[in-house]
């Protein structure tokens, strides 16, 4: 009796035996598996972020050259205006030279008929 209970148990033994070796193989197999996806899923993961970066770098590029292109149009508009200000400012500034020679002109012009008449009452 001892002896059956001995093979019995031996029996139930060999069958854990065998459920944990076919338990180990599967998992060793899905391990094996895991580590063979495991370069090419990082791989992917890797690809996804350099695409994300990329695209984020694009959009700030954009954002920059939108931002530059409506700078560079506003100091150009600037620029237009203060030299049309200057342009103005020079016509004036010929305007005044004009009436100060003219003024001058005038002013010799007195001061030699001063002289003639002084140069008479002496």
């Amino acid at each position: 009796s001892e002896l059956a209970e001995a093979r019995a148990e031996s029996q139930m033994l060999r069958e854990r035996l065998r459920t944990q070796e076919a338990r180990y193989a599967e998992q060793s197999q899905q391990v094996a598996e895991m580590a063979a996806d495991a370069p090419a899923l990082a791989v992917r993961r890797l690809q996804g972020e350099v695409a994300m970066l990329e695209s984020r770098v694009l959009e700030l590029q954009a954002s920059l050259a939108a931002g530059m292109r409506k700078a560079e149009i506003t100091l150009r508009a600037e620029l237009d205006v203060k030299c049309h200000e200057v342009t103005t400012l020079q016509r004036t500034l010929e305007s005044r030279d004009s009436e100060v020679r003219r003024y001058q002109e005038e002013l010799e012009a007195i001061i030699n008929e001063l002289a003639i008449l002084r140069g008479g009452q002496s």
